[in-house]
């Protein structure tokens, strides 16, 4: 190294250097661009992991939160073994609500869901958007506790907390039994049940299906 390159030594330490005829050195524009690049990944780095703890913790305010919830499906039989309605057991999650909405059926058939969303599919793709029974007091619906699903007199199936419900296109189970008033489900076969929350977050909470 010459005695002009020498007295920058300090300066140009940790740079890739071009001698000048006039016996100094200067950084080459290859080091500048080293220099840039690595200050630039750093600060890409830090500003991503900003943004990943800003998700993740909720700050930002235009991002929901999902509702989580899971489910477990059991048929439920009448006295002649005939499955007349589905058990919807909440295992674990959120909280969920179902409320009656507007669209009401004649009759006094219920109305639709508001809150929740639940669509039967049945073995053939037909698919079927559940009710509630006119008159059902807003549902609260936490883990531990069981839903029903069924059909009456009229074409549509119905959600209640009890499978002798009243105001729900039919009569009730008789006695209190599970479901004197209530249709089997046909066709036999695969059924696929989906469970969405409409109230918080728009989200899909089961999707599943049962044999009956």
């Amino acid at each position: 190294m010459n005695a002009g390159c020498e007295r920058y030594q300090g300066v140009c330490a940790g740079m890739r250097k071009i001698v000048l005829k006039n016996n100094t050195c200067r950084a080459s524009d290859a080091g500048i661009s080293e220099m840039v690049s690595s200050t630039l990944i750093i600060i890409l780095v830090v500003v991503l992991a900003g943004i990943v703890a800003a998700i993740i913790l909720g700050y930002f305010p235009g991002m929901q939160k999902p509702t989580l919830a899971a489910f477990s499906t059991n048929p439920v039989t009448d006295s002649s073994k005939a499955i007349t309605a589905i058990e919807l057991h909440v295992v674990t999650g959120d909280q969920l609500s179902a409320k009656a909405g507007s669209g009401s059926l004649p009759g006094g058939g219920g109305y639709l869901l508001s809150n929740l969303n639940i669509i039967l599919t049945d073995p053939n793709g037909v698919t079927n958007v559940t009710r509630l029974c006119a008159g059902t007091a807003p549902m609260t619906i936490t883990p531990g506790k069981s839903l029903f699903i069924f059909k009456r007199n009229q074409p549509v199936y119905y959600l209640a907390n009890s499978t002798s419900a009243s105001n729900c296109g039919g009569t009730g189970g008789s006695g209190g039994g599970l479901g004197g008033g209530n249709k089997e489900f046909l066709p036999h076969g695969t059924w696929r049940i989906v469970i969405a929350d409409t109230a918080n977050s728009n989200t899909v909470v089961y999707d599943g299906t049962i044999k009956l």
